[in-house]
């Protein structure tokens, strides 16, 4: 029997004022590689195989224009269009073919503070390419700010509607899974709906430590990390990317790994994001659509 669940986060659309100084920054610094380009919107994959992880879309100014998630089927996306319809979700369109790059089968929906996602299945795909050590492979979660504070109607669309889980809970934060990686979306309690973070994977801890190294010469500084997650146990590095959002170099550690202060580079002792990232954590708003 079909699954109809989400399995994945595949990509974020971004509206941005300079669209070819964004791509710039996300090809030559940041990794990612341009599949296809106009002036109005660049679209950027990591060495897997989706078929873009970023969008770059021309905009009047710095906004989340979409979340992309992936279903398994066509099935599956049917199934949790119905779900949606009978929560009285703000429905955008009925499932159809995506002309877009990228392709696919899928609809949009709007959610209870107003984020625009898109679940859709059959994309266009590449041929996963060998790991590179300096170029992130996928997306691993994307992390959102919220103004529900007790994530219960949160929790009855994403986790009763979508099928994901709550893998961990704490005061101001809810941790949701939906595939093998720790989570795949989360929420923190938060004034302003915003983009909190997304996560970029990485081969290993000594890519999170190059891009590090790389994006401070490049006049992006450490904002939280070098590091290492509890929740997940993965080793981090965040920065505050060009629109002024944030954006995680992360790798998982294996089981035996025993990093610490001592042999990794740039490694976080005061383990908090500074006052700059802080800010780059609230800064870009979901548009309204």
């Amino acid at each position: 029997m079909t699954s109809s669940k989400v399995n994945a986060i595949r990509s974020v659309a971004i509206g941005v004022v300079d669209v070819a100084a964004s791509a710039t920054f996300y090809r030559e610094i940041w990794g990612l590689i341009p599949v296809s380009e106009s002036p109005e919107a660049v679209y950027l994959r990591g060495t897997g195989p989706d078929h873009h992880l970023l969008a770059l879309i021309q905009h009047d100014r710095p906004q989340v224009l979409r979340l992309d998630m992936t279903a398994p089927d066509r099935a599956a996306v049917d199934a949790l269009h119905a779900s949606l319809s009978i929560l009285g979700s703000s429905l955008i369109n009925e499932p159809a073919t995506i002309t877009e790059p990228g392709g696919g089968y899928g609809f949009s929906f709007g959610d209870h503070e107003g984020r625009t996602i898109r679940i859709l299945t059959d994309p266009i795909c590449h041929t996963a390419m060998a790991d590179h050590p300096d170029r992130p492979s996928k997306i691993t979660h994307v992390v959102l700010n919220s103004g529900d504070p007790d994530m219960v109607s949160l929790s009855k669309l994403y986790c009763d509607a979508l099928g994901f889980t709550v893998i961990n809970k704490s005061k101001n934060q809810s941790f949701l899974k939906c595939n093998a990686d720790h989570h795949s979306l989360a929420f923190v309690v938060n004034e302003t709906n915003a983009l909190n973070h997304i996560a970029f994977a990485m081969t290993d801890v000594d890519a999170v430590v190059r891009g590090a190294v790389r994006m401070s010469a490049q006049g992006y500084p450490i904002g939280w990390g070098v590091g290492q997650h509890s929740a997940g146990e993965d080793v981090y590095a965040y920065f505050g990317g060009p629109d002024g959002g944030a954006i995680e170099y992360i790798a998982k550690v294996p089981l035996d790994w025993n990093g610490a202060a001592s042999e990794t580079p740039n490694w976080d002792t005061e383990r908090r994001p500074n006052a700059i990232l802080a800010a780059a954590q609230r800064r870009i708003p979901f548009y309204a659509a």
